[in-house]
């Protein structure tokens, strides 16, 4: 409750972050003017940022074609991906191929946690949480939250 007080009495901006904004109470939620949702990448999201990040050799029309379609089969990807595969290129002093940074993204992203959304009726205790594969409801870890005043 103090948070909510403070949100509410700083005359600055506020910017917070949250990978969990559905486990937050609606009184905590209308503090926020502007709330933003940022999705998964579509696949010409995800090609640009590719090229936005991979700094190997200009890959040939097959191996184009091959990362296209290695990243259309992805549907969980963030710019996060790409930017992890990046800086540990760069950490190991690496030049990867397209086919091998896109390899490398698609094993970052498998490393996330996966939830998948169903459609029907939430389960008894569930209810505003989707269900993991296995139709459970998901242990939530603590909130990835980070405020800060501007």
């Amino acid at each position: 409750m103090k948070l909510l007080h403070h949100l509410e009495a700083y005359r600055g901006v506020v910017a917070c972050t949250t990978n969990l904004w559905t486990d937050l109470d609606e009184a905590a939620l209308r503090r926020f003017a502007i709330k933003v949702e940022f999705r998964f990448l579509g696949l010409q999201q995800a090609m640009t940022v590719f090229y936005a990040t991979y700094r190997g050799p200009i890959p040939s029309r097959a191996d184009d074609d091959a990362v296209r379609a290695m990243l259309a089969d992805l549907d969980n990807l963030t710019p996060g991906d790409f930017a992890a595969v990046a800086r540990r290129e760069r950490a190991l002093g690496g030049t990867p191929t397209a086919q091998e940074f896109a390899d490398a993204v698609a094993a970052e992203t498998r490393s996330k946690p996966r939830v998948m959304r169903r459609l029907g009726f939430a389960e008894s205790g569930s209810l505003g949480r989707a269900p993991t594969e296995r139709g459970r409801s998901p242990r939530r870890p603590k909130a990835a939250t980070g405020c800060s005043p501007h």
